[in-house]
C-alpha cells in the first residue's frame, strides 16, 4: 500500500512600508513560490539515513535525547520513525470489532483502535518514567521503527522532491497468539498512524478523554491479558507514568483503508510517501 503525505505549502508574505511613526504606509500580500532547492530541502529535512537500533530495542528515557544514534532527534530536530496500526475508521467492515467512527481529518488526535504490535519480552533500560528505568515482564509494544531511508535508491525517492518511509510487519507480528481482543490470527487492520522519533513505542497510540483506553472483546467486556509468565502489565495508556495528552505524542500523520488482513502467513508492507 502507499500513502501520501503532501508538504503543499502555500506561505503569505507580507511587504509593509511605514513612515517614522510606525504607521503603514503601504501593504502588499501575495503567496510565495516554493524553489526547487527549497523542496530538496525540505525532504532532506526529514529523512535519517540510520536509525538507532531494532524496532524491539529502542530505548526511551525522559526525554528520549541521550540514546545512541538519536542524538540528531534532539530538540525540536524529530523525525518521521514509527508507524502504528489499528482497526477502526470508517472503512472497518468486519463484523468484530465493527465499523469505527474516525475519518480522516486534520484534528485527529491518534488511532481509534490500536492494536499492538508484538509482546515484547523484558524491554532495555531506559524506557518510561523521569530517568528511565527497568521493570521485569512483558510488555504491549503498539508501533514498528520504520526502515532507514536513502535519497540515492529509485525506489526510495523518485526525485529530489520525495521520500518514502518503508514499515515491515513480520509474519510473527500484529497476528500473533495473545493479541488484545477477539481477533484470533487474522486481524483486519484498517487504520495507520505515522509517528516521529518523539513517540513512546509501549505507549498506546491513542487518546481517551477522562478514562483509559481499553479493548473490548466481540461481546464489549474488557479484554484482560495476561502475557507469558503471568506476570500482568497492562499499559495501554502509558508505561512507567507517560501519559499521553490530547494528542498522541509524536504522532504526524493519519490514514483509514477498508481492511486489510494481517495473518501469521504474511507479511505486511506499509509505504508512505512524502512529496514537498
Amino acid at each position: 500500500m502507499k500513502f501520501k503525505l503532501s508538504l503543499d505549502l502555500e506561505v503569505n508574505v507580507t511587504v509593509r512600508t511605514r513612515d517614522r511613526d510606525g504607521r503603514i504606509l503601504e501593504e502588499i500580500k501575495s503567496h510565495n513560490v516554493t524553489l526547487d532547492v527549497g523542496r530538496t530541502f525540505l525532504r532532506d529535512s526529514l529523512w535519517c539515513p540510520t536509525m538507532p537500533l531494532g524496532s524491539y530495542e529502542a530505548p526511551y528515557a525522559d526525554p528520549p535525547l541521550d540514546a545512541v544514534g538519536l542524538k540528531e532527534f534532539a530538540g525540536n530536530n524529530h523525525r518521521p520513525m514509527f508507524v502504528a496500526v489499528g482497526t477502526g475508521g470508517v472503512f472497518q467492515t468486519h463484523s468484530y470489532p465493527g465499523q469505527g467512527t474516525q475519518t480522516e481529518v486534520s484534528t485527529r488526535h491518534g488511532l481509534e483502535r490500536p492494536l499492538p504490535v508484538a509482546v515484547n519480552m523484558d524491554p532495555p533500560d531506559g524506557i518510561g518514567g523521569s530517568g528511565g528505568f527497568r521493570q521485569s515482564g512483558n510488555f504491549w509494544q503498539w508501533m514498528k521503527q520504520i526502515e532507514p531511508q536513502d535519497t540515492s535508491d529509485p525506489y526510495q525517492s523518485r526525485d529530489g522532491f520525495s521520500l518514502t518511509y518503508r514499515c515491515i510487519f513480520t509474519e510473527s507480528e500484529i497476528s500473533f497468539a495473545g493479541q488484545a481482543g477477539d481477533y484470533g490470527l487474522a486481524v483486519p487492520v484498517s487504520e495507520f498512524l505515522l509517528l516521529t522519533s518523539a513517540a513512546f513505542p509501549y505507549v498506546a497510540p491513542t487518546y481517551v478523554l477522562g478514562g483509559e483506553y481499553k479493548v473490548l472483546k466481540a461481546n464489549n467486556s474488557p479484554f484482560e491479558w495476561t502475557p507469558p509468565g503471568g506476570v500482568q502489565q497492562d499499559y495501554f495508556n502509558g508505561f512507567g507514568g507517560v501519559k499521553p495528552g490530547p494528542d498522541v505524542i509524536g504522532a504526524l500523520a493519519y490514514n483509514i483503508s477498508v481492511p486489510v488482513t494481517k495473518t501469521p502467513n504474511i507479511t505486511m508492507e506499509v509505504l508512505w510517501e512524502l512529496r514537498s
